[in-house]
């Protein structure tokens, strides 16, 4: 029987698409597990699929290694050290850094024939789109952004004042765009764009201008 013979490209095809696969914005579980920690109802609320078999939903929780933390009366999930859900955050970070790099990604992108997209960007594409069709949010998340594009941090009431935004508006907005990890409070009560999200800084411009 003639040996079948083996394609380097198509090799290394398959290895780029397996590693996209465990991509946040191409797979809920990384999503869910890029998030964390959430509160049940917010996992509820945006994860329905994965939560409406509650025998499954237990089973994947301890899969994942999701440790389950009762703050102010909420069940909180969170990735237990050494867990899955710890490792795979790992994976998806070290990925990130690495596909970041013009140069690496363009090297890449030759070895397997076809772009290979900035998956970091990607990721914060799909999580500003998720924010931007939330009628009720958007244009306060907007504002806000705004805000954190042209300052490097802020304390709340210089946001507010700057946005015009009410208590309620600022203070809903500001609960979610922490949930979705694009910014993140200071030693000294700022706020700032977190850390990877402010590399993008002109992406962020660019999106909600275009809205």
């Amino acid at each position: 029987m003639e040996e079948k013979r083996i394609d380097p490209r198509e090799e290394m095809e398959n290895l780029v698409e397996a590693l996209e696969v465990l991509l946040p914005s191409r797979n809920l579980i990384s999503q869910l597990v890029m998030l964390l920690p959430l509160e049940h109802h917010r996992v509820r609320d945006m994860y329905p699929e994965l939560v409406e078999d509650p025998d499954y939903w237990s089973l994947l929780c301890n899969a994942l290694g999701l440790s389950r933390i009762e703050r102010k009366g909420e069940v909180v999930y969170e990735p237990s050290y050494g867990s899955f859900s710890s490792k795979l955050r790992t994976i998806i970070d070290s990925l990130f850094e690495l596909i970041r790099d013009n140069t690496k990604r363009a090297l890449l992108s030759s070895a397997v024939g076809r772009i290979v997209l900035n998956y970091e960007r990607e990721w914060l594409d799909s999580r500003l789109e998720a924010l931007l069709r939330e009628e009720n949010i958007s244009k306060p998340v907007k504002k806000i952004l705004r805000v954190l594009c042209e300052e490097d941090s802020a304390l709340p009431e210089e946001i507010k004042k700057k946005t015009e935004l009410s208590d309620a508006e600022l203070e809903r907005a500001l609960y979610v765009l922490k949930e979705f990890k694009l910014i993140e409070k200071t030693y000294d009560r700022k706020l700032k764009l977190e850390s990877r999200v402010a590399y993008y800084k002109h992406r962020i411009i660019e999106v909600i201008m275009s809205e």
